[in-house]
């Protein structure tokens, strides 16, 4: 586990949301500039142990999404669209009495980001996205067999490694139908999930190339331990509503921008995630040897490539500041 990486020092609170769903906030330990997490549906706050650690030099703060790790579901279950996520964010903001931003999302979570970004310019001030597209996360959705996945696209289309596959492809309904599997799974994984050991689940993963194994197995299974305590009936309902979300448009993005992906992702296509950043004149691209799993494989670049992202947005919003005074002298 990474030095420093105590997450008993982290710390929980309880926001209310807009529809007044009680949610579980979370915040780091780390005094400093602050850093709005929107994690992977289903990730809890230790997937991001440098972040919260208390020599983090930035605070981190979070917060567990409806209807996972101790946040309320809301009462209409179809309220978990993109727009309850972006409303669930401002009231953990307002909460924290935080006026600006940046903002990191990861995997599902990059979707979250990017609307956030897109929608509240003036309190976001710059996007890290990690491993995940901003929206249409479905569509590229690689599975674990990435590899056979990529295969089997080349002899639908003709070639292989033609970029990703839209919505109504293979990988979108291969995907989708995971869903629907996990939907019909839930009662025996609800009932199987907890009794399992983290630390053999975690092995089992590191050897199968999901997660890279050289990642810390100490961490894995800290992440892994609530993770199999979740919801089975609700988390694919989750995931679905969020993963539908189309493509947003981040092209007229003003804000500094990072995009990490992970060489080795059996999970998602990198691609994606790649290409929608490339008309950003501004954006910066880290390619790891990691995989879907960046924030436990790599904390160190996490820490590295957030803490890079506030000087670039603070020196962004001093011209921004400049530039109205300019503007309003005589």
């Amino acid at each position: 586990m990474p030095d420093g990486a105590d997450f008993s020092v982290m710390r929980e609170g309880s926001t209310i949301s807009g529809d007044g769903t009680a949610l579980v906030s979370w915040r780091g330990a780390a005094s400093g500039p602050p850093v709005l997490v929107c994690g992977a549906i289903g990730a809890p706050a230790q997937a991001w142990p440098s972040l919260t650690a208390a020599d983090a030099r930035l605070h981190a703060l979070g917060w567990h999404y409806r209807g996972t790790y101790g946040s309320a579901k809301p009462a209409d279950p179809t309220d978990i669209t993109l727009d309850d996520h972006v409303a669930d964010a401002v009231a953990v903001l307002d909460e924290a009495g935080i006026e600006r931003t940046p903002v990191i999302g990861w995997s599902s979570g990059a979707t979250i980001a990017a609307e956030l970004a897109r929608t509240l310019p003036d309190r976001i001030t710059g996007l890290m996205m990690i491993a995940g597209p901003p929206g249409d996360l479905l569509a590229t959705v690689r599975g674990p067999w990435g590899a056979a996945a990529d295969l089997v696209t080349g002899l639908f289309r003709g070639s292989a490694g033609q970029g990703p596959l839209r919505a109504g492809g293979l990988v979108g309904r291969v995907a989708s139908g995971g869903l629907d599997a996990l939907r019909l799974s839930a009662p025996m994984l609800g009932a199987t999930l907890p009794r399992l050991p983290a630390e053999q689940l975690a092995a089992v993963l590191r050897r199968s190339g999901v997660l890279l194994p050289t990642s810390d197995p100490e961490l894995v299974a800290e992440v892994l331990r609530p993770f199999l305590r979740l919801d089975w009936d609700w988390y694919p309902t989750l995931l679905q509503a969020i993963g539908s979300v189309p493509p947003l448009a981040i092209a007229d993005l003003r804000c500094p921008v990072t995009a990490m992906v992970g060489r080795h992702d059996l999970v998602s296509d990198r691609r994606a995630l790649i290409q929608s950043v490339g008309p950003l004149p501004q954006a910066r691209l880290r390619i790891l040897d990691a995989s879907h799993f960046i924030p436990l494989e790599a904390p160190e670049e996490i820490l590295a490539e957030a803490s890079l992202l506030v000087e670039r947005a603070a020196g962004v919003q001093r011209a921004l500041h400049r530039a109205e005074i300019e503007h309003a002298a005589p």
